[in-house]
């Protein structure tokens, strides 16, 4: 029932903005989530390599010119979270990185806090992106990218659900009910192509160009009635459209020409 209202208000561009909006609160929302993840992992493997690793002999040094590469752990988890970000605000899109990286070397309390600075950052970014746009061509931007992505993802999930209940009927072997272990595995299916849509619309978003294609003019008339039989002219008044001579004229009018010779 939601994917099907929620895809009739962009059909009837009903607060369409706000549905784009909400889906952008709900990516930041687990973007700010995998940051703290990231430093949880951080910390656990700083205490792992503390109490278990030993130390290691002193590698020798690279040759002069020679760059080594970081590993994963090695690279400052700021930047690693930078790297995330990216994949749905790239730089080309305006996304203020430099303020973010200065707010994240601060420190950053909780997830709430990384939440509302992200966000604010975004929604600024979606302003920029349509400033000067008119509404109307806009709303018809997002329209195209929101319909666009329900209705893949949506074809995918039905094609998924085909596949669960093929595959379903085996649970009874493990003693499992199959119809409970379709509902569970349904459902979270479900969860998971909407978090799908809400990326990818967010990510098309902020890496599509909007631009107003100028179309050359054309005239217009006005105040013209036309009837079966009139073509309008410049001039805006009807033209007898051509008649069409009828079938066999030609010979009629040759056979003419042959008697009065």
């Amino acid at each position: 029932e939601k994917i099907y209202s929620d895809r009739r208000a962009i059909l009837e561009k009903r607060n369409i903005r706000e549905i784009f909006l909400g889906m952008l609160d709900s990516v930041v929302d687990r973007l700010a989530l995998n940051y703290f993840l990231l430093l949880e992992e951080g910390e656990e493997e700083e205490e792992y390599e503390e109490e278990f690793v030993e130390e290691l002999p002193q590698e020798e040094e690279t040759p002069q010119g020679e760059v080594e590469e970081k590993t994963e752990k090695e690279i400052p988890i700021e930047e690693r979270f930078i790297a995330i970000l990216r994949e749905y605000f790239p730089p080309f899109s305006g996304f203020d990185y430099e303020t973010l990286m200065e707010k994240l070397k601060e420190g950053v309390k909780s997830e709430k806090e990384l939440k509302e600075f992200i966000l604010t950052l975004a929604k600024e970014t979606f302003e920029k992106k349509l400033e000067g746009l008119p509404q109307e061509i806009a709303d018809e931007a997002l329209k195209y990218i929101m319909l666009r992505t329900i209705d893949t993802k949506w074809v995918d999930h039905l094609q998924n659900l085909e596949a669960l209940k093929r595959g379903v009927s085996l649970r009874a072997w493990g003693q499992i009910d199959p119809v409970v272990a379709f509902r569970q595995e349904a459902s979270e299916l479900f969860e998971e192509m909407i978090k799908s849509i809400e990326d990818e619309v967010v990510k098309l978003f902020y890496r599509v160009r909007i631009a107003l294609e100028v179309v050359p003019s054309v005239p217009i008339f006005r105040n013209v009635h036309l009837t079966r039989g009139e073509v309008p002219t410049a001039s805006g008044k009807p033209k007898e459209a051509p008649r069409k001579k009828p079938e066999g004229y030609h010979r009629l009018k040759q056979m003419y020409k042959i008697k009065r010779r």
